[in-house]
């Protein structure tokens, strides 16, 4: 009997050593997801990318439409709450434009800061952006500015 007592606490003990470390780490991970959306803008001339604060990738395509990859990396406690934020569309961008002049701008949505137990969610997002050859595609450094113009040509 006592050898019995002994066997269970020995047991006990290198349980807790074993899976205590595992379970305290893993209070939050980095989860990554893809959000598509394309736009099949008329008359399109030149696209506005106002995307200062965004890592951006340019790939020139043979496409008409115009499409959106927003790649996502969230540090969150579970995958559910990065799936939920992909399905609110909270990083799509709005395609805004100015009528009768083929001029078409790419701007992200105001997103306010994710609280989860009081702490923000890290949210780190970059965009890769198909553009259809031909089409000029600037980024706005000032408001109402068009101070770095680019022709989109293939590859």
């Amino acid at each position: 009997m006592k050898k019995s007592i002994i066997y269970i606490i020995i047991v006990l003990i290198t349980s807790f050593i074993i899976y205590c470390p595992v379970s305290v780490g893993q209070s939050s991970s980095a989860f990554k997801d893809v959000s598509s959306q394309y736009f099949t803008p008329k008359d399109l001339k030149s696209v506005g990318l106002k995307l200062k604060d965004h890592k951006l990738e340019i790939v020139y395509t043979r496409s008409a439409r115009i499409l959106v990859e927003a790649h996502i990396a969230v540090k969150a406690p579970n995958r559910k709450v990065v799936d939920y934020l992909v399905g609110q569309k909270r990083y799509h961008l709005e395609l805004k434009s100015t009528p009768q002049t083929g001029i078409f701008e790419l701007v992200p949505q105001e997103r306010s800061p994710v609280l989860i137990g009081g702490e923000s969610l890290e949210e780190t997002v970059w965009y890769k952006v198909y553009i259809p050859e031909g089409t000029e595609f600037y980024i706005p450094l000032e408001e109402g500015t068009m101070d770095e113009v680019f022709a989109a040509k293939p590859r």
